[in-house]
């Protein structure tokens, strides 16, 4: 029951902080960016019951997932065909991807068809102990109540909202994500911020504990 009222805390937490919600296949880049998420970035769902994850790859390329830890590069070769190659290796494996208008037309993995998942997504802005995050909750379609795994970001000078498969490969399997950028954000260049961003999540699972020891108190 205790860890079951900690995650509602969190959840909570994480709903107050929310902006406004945007389709997942939805162009949102941060000021400063080089350039926006590729338009095929998303989640599908595949004809033969499984999903194809397409994220941002190498510059120029992009890189499909799939759940059980498969992955190749993608490289254009025209008309929305895509050669793959295994892993992060230079060997072609024999894959080709076609993906039909930026993905809203479908896809397809060899001879097997997909469409993407219309996947939910808000961003939001927020800030703790003089640190400023960004970070990005991705939903499963519909309304349900669902559960929500928090990805916590390192020390990467990557972003999390853009390279993080495991966002829309959980969302695609009915549970929520909520990934943020674990830096402190000065004109949106990365500095580590490792040492204010623990202080402010120590402080924000103790005002938990206590809400919770309050309302316990109270019951008995």
């Amino acid at each position: 029951m205790k860890s079951m009222n900690r995650l509602r805390c969190a959840g909570t937490a994480i709903l107050l902080a929310m902006g406004s919600v945007v389709p997942v296949d939805a162009q949102v880049s941060l000021p400063g960016q080089a350039s926006a998420i590729p338009c095929e970035v998303g989640s599908y769902l595949m004809a033969d019951g499984t999903t194809l994850d397409i994220g941002p790859g190498e510059s120029g390329q992009l890189r499909w997932r799939r759940l059980d830890g498969r992955t190749g590069a993608l490289t254009l070769k025209g008309d929305g065909r895509w050669t793959s190659t295994l892993g992060w290796t230079d060997r072609p494996d024999g894959h080709t991807v076609t993906i039909y208008d930026c993905g809203r037309g479908g896809i397809r993995f060899d001879d097997v068809a997909g469409r993407l998942q219309p996947l939910i997504q808000v961003d939001t802005r927020f800030q703790g102990s003089g640190v400023v995050l960004v970070g990005r909750l991705t939903l499963p379609p519909g309304r349900a109540r669902v559960p929500i795994v928090v990805l916590i970001h390192g020390a990467e000078h990557e972003s999390a909202l853009e390279d993080y498969a495991l966002q829309r490969q959980f969302a695609s399997q009915g549970i929520g994500v909520f990934a943020y950028v674990h830096v402190r954000v000065s004109g949106w260049m990365p500095r580590c911020a490792r040492g204010p961003i623990a202080v402010m999540q120590v402080r924000a699972l103790t005002r938990c504990e206590r809400q919770l020891t309050d309302t316990q108190s109270e019951s008995v």
